[in-house]
């Protein structure tokens, strides 16, 4: 499994990634403050940088000095929440039906328990996807 897939992540990472996403770039300090905030287990300064040098190292995050301080790193992602997700789903759907989208979607749909408000939801996005696509 390539260590640059979402779904080879451990969660402690998947964790670190998404608040470094929400936050479009973060220090150490942000992230352990994000993750330490609702915990009665708070976790090291060292472990949460060793989390990040790890995603580093494995190619989803970059660091520079922060703009700030310079004596601190801000942490960002190398690639968008939206193209890791993507990516992720192309694989499931490639691994495990056939390359097919359609019944990638139709599993979504139909195991996953929707309620109205999010069918509506969806229906809103495939109109959109249509008339933009008619427009190119």
């Amino acid at each position: 499994m390539n260590a640059h897939e979402l779904n080879a992540l451990g969660g402690q990472q998947r964790r670190v990634l998404e608040i470094v996403w929400q936050r479009n770039g973060a220090t150490v300090h942000d992230v352990l403050a994000e993750l330490n905030a609702n915990t009665d287990t708070p976790l090291a300064y060292t472990t949460v940088l060793a989390t990040m040098q790890k995603l580093e190292k494995t190619g989803w995050l970059t660091h520079e000095p922060a703009p700030d301080n310079c004596r601190t790193y801000l942490y960002k992602a190398t690639r968008s929440r939206s193209g890791a997700i993507g990516d992720a789903l192309r694989k499931f759907a490639d691994t495990f039906l056939g390359g097919s989208k359609t019944l990638l979607f139709q599993h979504f749909v139909d195991d996953t328990g929707l309620n109205e408000d999010e069918l509506a939801e969806i229906r809103k996005m495939i109109a959109e996807k249509k008339e933009r696509s008619q427009n190119l």
